[in-house]
């Protein structure tokens, strides 16, 4: 995928310069004004064309990235306070009902739960900020806050690392940043890990 990109960008740039030696050439021959109209045209004509190619090539990039999100994204269960039988959420406690809301997909409410727990529980930091970012992957929001929340949990603890990683590399493909995603799953195949095996392989061939 990177290869086929550097490919795209090369061949757009040299249609331009192209466009470019030709527009000169035009130039050199003649300066009366019906000439001069005729090089504004053709100005006109090849900083559209080239504008063109840009705009259809990252319209087919982010295409393809987001077809391969939907395809590969579902939040990471709940396995924290899994709701219950006789899961009743007037009796619940903060965290458990951040993640009632989060196992019922209520992720707006979630949201807002797992930013008060940051704020004043004390249950581990690291798990409740990646169910934030699986939750902000989930409503399409701050992808920036996303990506930063699993890098941090990435460098700052072994713990879950394999996760992380995956929901980081499906975060840069929501993002349209096909090449991080590449090299995130990269560092993913060397924790020789087996969480998403099969969609590591699958998705890492699909970018290819």
């Amino acid at each position: 995928m990177t290869e086929d990109k550097s490919l795209k960008k090369i061949i757009a740039k040299a249609e331009y310069k192209k466009g470019k030696a030709y527009l000169s050439q035009l130039e050199s021959r003649s300066k009366s004004s019906y000439s001069n109209i005729r090089i504004a045209a053709s100005v006109l004509l090849v900083l559209g064309l080239t504008i063109g190619v840009f705009l259809m090539l990252n319209s087919k990039d982010q295409v393809h990235s987001e077809d391969l999100f939907v395809e590969y994204f579902e939040p990471y269960q709940n396995i924290i306070a899994p709701i219950t039988r006789d899961s009743s959420k007037d009796n619940l406690n903060g965290l458990e009902r951040a993640f009632f809301n989060y196992e019922n997909q209520q992720y707006e409410l979630a949201l807002r739960s797992f930013d008060s727990l940051l704020m004043y529980s004390d249950f581990d930091k690291s798990t409740l900020r990646f169910y934030k970012a699986n939750t902000l992957l989930k409503l399409n929001q701050d992808l920036s806050e996303c990506i930063k929340i699993f890098e941090q949990n990435i460098n700052e603890s072994d713990q879950w690392k394999d996760k992380n990683l995956w929901y980081l590399s499906l975060a840069y493909l929501k993002s349209n940043e096909q090449d991080k995603a590449i090299e995130t799953l990269n560092r993913l195949k060397k924790l020789d890990s087996n969480f998403k095996n099969t969609k590591q392989l699958r998705l890492s061939k699909a970018l290819e």
